[in-house]
């Protein structure tokens, strides 16, 4: 699990920020941008070859690279690829509003997940989550 954890880091913060700054230079804003997404959506491939189980959180996060890079792809120059990003997370923000209100929150399946990777079982943990006075 710990192994997992450096690889994660690695993939989601060292590389991307690697290749910003280094390829910033010789590639432009829009490229560098573009090419730091990844090393993250190929890891996110392989941990589900790997695990091969559905978790809410990593289908979000494969989502989200998947309409983050089309959007950058679709995008001119790196300032309305900025601009759609902001939209884009706007829209996110609509999606767990929209789960908040109709009583399926996102979050408590992210609790779900999370909780999960520290060992825990997930039907447990969401009965334990679902009890009312659990988060005051």
């Amino acid at each position: 699990m710990k192994k997992f954890i450096v690889f994660d880091i690695v993939c989601y913060v060292v590389l991307p920020y690697f290749i910003w700054n280094y390829g910033r230079e010789p590639l432009g804003d829009y490229y560098a941008m573009l090419l730091s997404t990844i090393p993250g959506f190929f890891y996110t491939i392989y941990r589900f070859a790997i695990e091969r189980q559905f978790n809410i959180a990593g289908i979000s996060i494969l989502l989200s690279l998947f309409l983050g890079t089309m959007i950058n792809l679709l995008s001119q120059n790196a300032e309305s690829m900025l601009w759609n990003q902001v939209y884009l997370g706007y829209a996110y923000g609509m999606i767990f509003l929209i789960s908040v209100l109709i009583r399926k929150p996102l979050a408590l399946r992210f609790a779900v997940d999370f909780v999960y990777l520290q060992g825990f079982a997930k039907e447990d943990s969401f009965a334990a989550f679902s009890k009312k006075g659990v988060f005051m």
